[in-house]
């Protein structure tokens, strides 16, 4: 499993409410009882986080203003199981191309179906100063918009699944990102990262990434492998399984 919290910066106790809420998933998970479907272990996980983080928002008094973005992968027998509330990104790397698995709970969504129907235009949408403000995240009273598989995605050998905050994507197109997974690094965790400080923008985002690789041969068999680089304030946990033959 792994797991990548973005404290919100604009919030107060950003770094603490990552902290909590990481650490509150990641428990929840291990002390799921094992014949527990996974899907329902890791929306009672994000919920308990959630509940963490609203706890420790009404003892500093800003309840609402702390918050932090989750995003979590599982791995089982059956394939990828995932759930996010947030920006923060699960992508999958196969066969050269990098796909988004999750959908970001961002206020541009909104902006750009308003758009598709011509209710704003393109540019209204693409300019307005809202469109990366975030629609749902964890430590708000009631936690209700969650993304979250609906089944198992199966894997395949030479699989790379990516955890990261939104300070890969919005630094690195996925066209500038294919080609570090490409190359096959020894580190492609730090490989991202690296590339991204290396734009130097004035105000960078801080940037964790999770990369996870299933190596081996057969289409279900092989070992899941597991590299985190993280710059910033930025909570994660992991942990890596052997995959089933």
């Amino acid at each position: 499993m792994a797991v990548v919290c973005d404290g919100m910066g604009g919030l107060a106790y950003g770094a603490e409410a990552a902290q909590i809420a990481c650490e509150s998933f990641v428990e929840t998970c291990k002390s799921a009882p094992p014949d527990e479907d996974t899907p329902a272990v890791l929306d009672r996980a994000i919920q308990e986080a959630n509940r963490a983080v609203a706890e420790m928002a009404g003892r500093r008094q800003c309840l609402g203003n702390a918050g932090t973005t989750l995003a979590a992968a599982a791995f089982s027998a059956e394939g990828l199981h995932w759930i996010a509330a947030g920006d923060s990104a699960i992508l999958l790397y196969r066969n050269g191309a990098l796909t988004r698995l999750n959908h970001p709970h961002t206020y541009a969504a909104i902006l750009d179906a308003r758009a598709l129907v011509g209710e704003i235009s393109r540019s209204a949408a693409l300019e307005d100063r809202q469109r990366d403000a975030l629609t749902s995240f964890v430590g708000v009273p009631s936690l209700r918009d969650v993304d979250a598989s609906i089944r198992p995605f199966p894997l395949a050998s030479g699989d790379i699944v990516l955890v990261a905050s939104d300070g890969l994507t919005k630094t690195l197109e996925f066209d500038q990102i294919e080609p570090l997974l490409a190359e096959g690094p020894r580190d492609p965790a730090r490989s991202l990262v690296e590339a991204v400080l290396a734009k130097g923008r004035p105000h960078q985002d801080n940037v964790t990434v999770c990369v996870l690789s299933l190596a081996g041969s057969g289409k279900r068999g092989g070992c899941l492998g597991a590299a985190v680089v993280a710059a910033g304030l930025c909570a994660l946990a992991l942990a890596a399984a052997r995959w089933p033959e």
